[in-house]
């Protein structure tokens, strides 16, 4: 995040609580601060929560850990603001909208939006490389370290049949034997036409990974991706967003 917007304050703290005292006391105090992934975190209240779903794995199908990925029952969700709907298919119909807001049984004052993804043009690793050229004669290594990863495989699928991928778990550090693991797929590849393709947030990592880029920084590309909303809601949202900032801010 602090890569691609140089303009925002970022900071990472475990403990929310500690990390938003820090910077209400910085000499630059922020009038907005995002959480991300915090509607567990009791020690913070937020004034406004959005809560999101990934539409390929239905809240009311899910049960609580460890047999599911719920921490939390489905009435939690009148806690939100609003609900966001994720990873939709691009072609989503209204009819299957309407089916999930009734699933959800949200009330009149909780918005729900959806959205799905977007993937940009390819960019390399390293500035000074590019590539422009028709990707379906090569073979593409594609490397993650994700939760989902499989959005991420079907996009580098549509740019090559040619694809080999190496995903790894999320929030995994790449050491010598992920190193080695990817030694091993790349040169096993005979086509001399072989470039690496990786998320924007593996990208972060791999950049300071010498021994990565030693050997493959200038055959590697990132895949950008950013959030599209449906049914023409992105201005909605964003309304709602300005609406909570400008009522809610101490100089109003």
């Amino acid at each position: 995040m602090a890569n691609k917007f140089p303009s925002l304050q970022v900071a990472v703290a475990e403990k929310r609580a500690l990390g938003i005292q820090a910077l209400l006391s910085a000499s630059q105090k922020p009038d907005v601060i995002v959480m991300d992934d915090a509607f567990q975190h009791r020690y913070v209240k937020p004034g406004f929560a959005v809560v999101l779903i990934d539409y390929n794995r239905p809240v009311w199908n899910d049960f609580f850990l460890p047999a599911g990925n719920l921490r939390e029952p489905i009435s939690s969700l009148n806690r939100a603001n609003c609900v966001i709907i994720t990873k939709c298919p691009a072609n989503l119909s209204e009819d299957k909208a309407t089916q999930i807001k009734e699933r959800l049984k949200l009330s009149k004052d909780q918005s729900l939006y959806f959205t799905t993804l977007d993937y940009g043009k390819l960019y390399p690793l390293i500035s000074e490389n590019s590539i422009t050229e028709n990707l379906q004669d090569y073979t593409i290594i594609a490397l993650s370290g994700i939760a989902s990863p499989q959005p991420f495989l079907n996009q580098v699928q549509s740019l090559s049949n040619n694809m080999i991928p190496i995903s790894f778990k999320d929030h995994r550090d790449f050491n010598k034997n992920e190193i080695h693991k990817i030694s091993k797929v790349w040169e096993s590849i005979d086509n001399p036409r072989k470039i690496i393709i990786t998320t924007e947030k593996d990208a972060v990592k791999l950049k300071e990974l010498e021994q990565f880029a030693a050997q493959w920084v200038k055959q590697t590309f990132v895949q950008p991706l950013e959030i599209k909303f449906l049914f023409g809601q992105q201005n909605n949202f964003n309304t709602e967003i300005n609406n909570y900032v400008r009522k809610n801010k101490s100089n109003r």
